[in-house]
């Protein structure tokens, strides 16, 4: 579970719907108590549907998911609706704006099978730095973190936003259960009315 699984339920076009139930209801529930007491003077009793209950209630913990997710989510997650989205648009930015980065940048993003480039990169590093007048190690050490610099980029932006998504475990869990909690409720509710309907 992470913020894009919060995310993705609040995509859901009830929601859209339930704020206007969460005003609805509470007026509904005024006119109906006004009722009452005329419906009680000529002795007929009646009973506030159940089903505008469940309603309110499930459209309330959507509102709940949905303040959570606003407060704790990051923004990236927020802004960017996939990891692929959000590097695109900022790739060309750190490439652009980092470019006295570029060392360090590929320095801490090569893994795996670039292991032997890291290496590399490392000892024609510490060649430039114990003789500065060594140009054919600078150059190729400007070559080489030029090759992989942009794959570089690309593998931080995706471990930042998969990051971001796992921020926060108690909101992702506090939201994703209001939105469990009001599905439920509606799927319950549905349910009955559904065999009503077929029992009728």
């Amino acid at each position: 579970m992470n913020w894009l699984t919060v995310r993705n339920f609040g995509t859901i076009k009830y929601f859209n719907l339930s704020y206007v139930v969460i005003i609805g209801v509470p007026l509904a529930v005024e006119a109906y108590r006004g009722m009452q007491f005329m419906l009680t003077s000529i002795e007929l009793t009646t009973r506030f549907p159940t089903t505008f209950k469940a309603l309110y209630l499930a459209s309330l913990s959507y509102a709940i998911a949905v303040a959570i997710y606003q407060f704790f989510c990051p923004s990236i997650i927020k802004r960017y609706e996939s990891e692929d989205l959000y590097v695109k648009a900022m790739r060309p930015l750190y490439e652009d704006a980092y470019p006295d980065k570029k060392l360090e940048i590929v320095m801490a993003n090569l893994a795996g099978p670039q292991e032997d480039l890291l290496h590399l990169i490392v000892q024609l590093k510490a060649t430039t730095e114990a003789d500065p007048s060594n140009d054919a190690a600078r150059g190729r050490l400007i070559q080489t973190v030029n090759d992989v610099f942009s794959s570089c980029v690309q593998r931080f932006l995706i471990n930042n936003y998969r990051a971001a998504q796992r921020e926060n475990p108690v909101a992702i869990g506090a939201s994703t259960l209001c939105y469990a909690i009001g599905t439920i409720v509606l799927a319950y509710h549905l349910v009955l009315r559904t065999l009503s309907v077929i029992r009728a």
